[in-house]
């Protein structure tokens, strides 16, 4: 394991009061696929334990460098091959997204949306559209999203459900839901 190799540690070997934690401290400097890592200490039991925890994509992301994922806190980091699977996961394009642009409710929407019954068919794609016209997304079965701003999230999916159960028998096609007008009580639907 990697994160033992990376451990400077052999039987024997002395570690003063401090170097735990700052073995920790670089340890999640150079893994940033681990969310956590809490150190215990035994003095009795002349022990060290490193209890890892790693981050929990809600999904990939697309564009250069390969093997990025977002975690569920609006994360996004390295995953290194074998320990995360992207079976299922949408891709995100983060192309265009401002620096320091909090993605935290992008994920929570990934989230939201991942949950059965919360949107007609699964999510597979989010990409940013612009700071004024927010994000869009695409549906497994077709059914473009223009989301508009990361805001009112469980309520949009709450309403788009009932509008799309409501609208979409009446519409033939794949259809397009245009929710960037929420927060003045609009969501447009139309066949695409």
């Amino acid at each position: 394991m990697k994160l033992l190799d990376r451990i400077d540690w052999h039987t024997g070997d002395f570690w003063g009061p401090r170097r735990p934690t700052r073995e920790a401290r670089t340890l999640l400097e150079e893994f940033p696929s681990l969310k956590t890592l809490r150190v215990t200490r035994s003095w009795r039991g002349k022990s060290i334990v490193f209890e890892a925890r790693l981050r929990d994509p809600v999904a990939k992301v697309a564009g250069d460098p390969p093997g990025r994922m977002l975690d569920g806190g609006g994360v996004v980091f390295f995953a290194p091959g074998g320990y995360f699977s992207d079976k299922g996961l949408p891709e995100v394009e983060l192309e265009g997204v401002p620096n320091g642009f909090d993605l935290e409710p992008l994920a929570r929407l990934i989230g939201a949306g991942q949950k059965p019954g919360a949107l007609p068919a699964p999510l597979v794609g989010v990409h940013f559209v612009s700071p004024e016209a927010g994000w869009e997304g695409f549906l497994a079965d077709g059914t473009f999203l223009e989301w508009g701003q990361l805001e009112w999230t469980g309520l949009k999916l709450q309403r788009l459900r009932q509008v799309l159960d409501d609208a979409g028998p009446r519409l033939e096609g794949t259809l397009t839901a245009d929710l960037k007008h929420f927060e003045d009580g609009k969501i447009l639907i139309r066949s695409r």
